[in-house]
């Protein structure tokens, strides 16, 4: 479902959904093919979730990236419920596209390269701004992803060798042979084996990436407090998957 007009050195941001910096829906930012399939994935989703999901009081935040045709270009992006200054319930979307080289065969060290950049997304999304200019404003300031895969590579050397993981290896080797063949997992991530949920992300896409070489075409990781998921799509995301990641509460392993 995603696609790309043309290759552009530059990242691209932009934001879609609602806001309490304004009334109504809003879209800020440079608009291209990219961005427009994820708005859209959003509206045919949202339209199918029922209406005791859409008045939850719960709050559900997913940090995510996805491929795109062009090899070197990658999307990463949030995703988490919101509301207008209304008061009315909708999702907010945040993304940015643009190309960071090797990533294709670095795909297990994403979540060290992208940490700043969720982690801006994240407090951007939560400040209190006038207006759409000030969100626009903010927008400007961030910063893509670091393709410092040195430095990561060390870092997820470290994590392997200190991380009481052993009893993982077949569990994640069983949910990354079911990706074959399923062309989807969603898992919880459980933080009774002495990880923290960063490190658990981390620890799954290192795992993954000795069982399969292939990046998958997208991948979320988020839900709703202690309640937190592992979303590993191989195959072009639809309108049921929207769905499935705003009723996590009701996944099972």
């Amino acid at each position: 479902m995603l696609g790309l007009g043309k290759s552009h050195k530059s990242w691209k941001w932009s934001v879609y959904g609602k806001h309490p910096c304004a009334r109504d829906y809003v879209t800020i930012g440079e608009e291209d093919v990219v961005s427009q399939a994820f708005f859209r994935w959003i509206e045919a989703g949202y339209e199918g979730l029922g209406p005791e999901v859409k008045k939850r009081n719960t709050v559900y935040s997913w940090r995510f990236w996805a491929k795109t045709p062009k090899d070197e270009i990658i999307i990463v992006g949030l995703l988490k419920d919101s509301c207008d200054a209304i008061g009315r319930p909708y999702p907010l979307m945040m993304i940015g596209a643009g190309t960071l080289s090797d990533w294709q065969k670095q795909w297990h060290l994403l979540p060290w390269a992208c940490e700043g950049t969720w982690m801006q997304m994240e407090k951007a999304s939560s400040r209190r701004y006038a207006d759409t200019t000030q969100f626009k404003e903010e927008l400007a300031l961030m910063r893509p992803p670091k393709p410092e895969w040195e430095s990561c590579q060390r870092q997820a050397e470290m994590l392997a060798s200190d991380s009481p993981k052993n009893d993982m290896f077949p569990h994640i080797k069983q949910n990354a042979e079911a990706l074959s063949l399923q062309s989807e997992i969603i898992v919880p991530l459980d933080q009774q084996r002495g990880e923290s949920i960063s490190s658990l992300i981390c620890l799954w896409h290192i795992l993954m990436r000795n069982y399969t070489n292939t990046a998958p075409n997208a991948v979320f990781m988020g839900g709703e407090g202690e309640q937190v998921f592992l979303a590993v799509f191989a195959r072009a995301l639809g309108p049921r998957d929207f769905v499935e990641l705003w009723a996590s509460s009701k996944i099972k392993e």
